[in-house]
């Protein structure tokens, strides 16, 4: 699952989970707009 610092999310794709926010702008702008 992890690599280094960087997390790879690929076992959890292979086992069928969907993320919300497939990339870190989407998460950032949900966190951030009012």
């Amino acid at each position: 699952v992890t690599t280094g610092q960087r997390v790879v999310p690929a076992r959890a794709k292979e086992l069928g989970y969907v993320f919300q926010y497939p990339s870190l702008v989407p998460a950032l702008a949900s966190i951030l707009t009012p």
